[in-house]
């Protein structure tokens, strides 16, 4: 991802990555039960992530009973709905950045995009979250593997601290809300890791295959397929069946997050795209729609489908 970033004024590529091996069926991750599984995550949230944020550095900045986390805002009455956009960022400049894929797209499907700051303060967030409607997980850095309870390996990217400790506290803070999340490539493993999901940190040596999840450009073509599992969220969007997509990635799922769903593997067994099915919207996808949806209708159908959601009113009413 970091090489892509740094080329990518010179030619738009995509970053991130994930996967694991599953049987083609549906595979799910603690849904036995999870209703109650996940009432008790979110009643212990505030250590978890006091946790996490000290594995990173940021210590200081932990969740208190002070922060008062307002729910899904109210019904946008028309207007379009406001969509933030998690920021990469250019170590060399050190500069945060953004692919316009991701807002081209966003815009397209009718929502209004906005990147987002990168602060460490659980108090900054929740007054970031309380002027939107939707949040988007970008692709970018590794995943820093301490939070998932791992040592790097050589082959792991350096992470990106500041990214990891704001989707920490955006994801969880979205999770009360009940504001959708959608998650690309880097934002699917985030959304596994902060389910205590685990990742392959480098698929070449941890998890080989013949398939090509590292392609080279233009990633506005597929690469591979998926099977989209029947049933699923995504294949109400997509349909059963097969599904064309692209791919740069060498990271991947190892071990599924709990309260999570498989909705598409790929043709060597790995997680391409998941779901939480006890929230209003919470999707995460392998691939990079943001670079195929001109000429592939069912990559924009999925952000669409995302968008949809945010423009509705929370059915608590709030």
């Amino acid at each position: 991802m970091r090489r892509m970033e740094r080329r990518a004024r010179q030619g738009t590529r995509p970053g991130g990555g994930e996967a694991r091996r599953v049987r083609r069926g549906v595979k799910t991750s603690g849904t036995r039960n999870a209703t109650e599984r996940l009432s008790a995550r979110r009643a212990g949230r505030t250590g978890q992530i006091s946790a996490v944020l000290s594995s990173l550095g940021a210590g200081k900045h932990t969740l208190s009973p002070s922060v008062k986390i307002r729910p899904y805002r109210e019904g946008m009455s028309g207007k379009k709905p406001v969509i933030g956009v998690t920021p990469l960022y250019d170590d060399a400049k050190r500069s945060i950045w953004m692919f316009p894929g991701y807002m081209n797209l966003l815009k397209a499907c009718g929502a209004l995009p906005v990147i987002l700051p990168f602060t460490a303060d659980p108090s900054d967030v929740s007054e970031i979250l309380d002027g939107l409607d939707g949040l988007l997980l970008t692709g970018g850095h590794d995943v820093n593997p301490a939070i998932y309870g791992q040592s790097p390996l050589p082959a792991c990217g350096p992470p990106h601290e500041g990214r990891d400790t704001l989707e920490c506290l955006l994801f969880t803070q979205a999770l009360e809300r009940d504001m959708p999340v959608f998650g690309i490539c880097r934002g699917l493993q985030f959304i596994n890791v902060m389910m205590d999901g685990t990742l392959f940190q480098d698929l070449p040596s941890q998890h080989p295959s013949s398939l090509r999840h590292h392609m080279s450009p233009p990633y506005d073509r597929p690469i591979h397929t998926v099977d989209v599992v029947a049933d699923s969220p995504l294949a109400q969007v997509v349909g059963t069946g097969t599904l064309k997509v692209n791919s740069y990635h060498h990271q991947g799922i190892d071990k599924l997050g709990e309260g999570l769903q498989t909705m598409a593997v790929a043709p060597d067994g790995l997680v391409e795209s998941v779901c939480m099915p006890f929230h209003r919207f919470v999707w995460g996808v392998q691939w990079h729609p943001e670079f195929m949806w001109r000429k592939y209708p069912q990559q924009r159908a999925i952000v669409q489908a995302f968008v949809d959601v945010c423009s509705k009113e929370s059915p608590s009413g709030d």
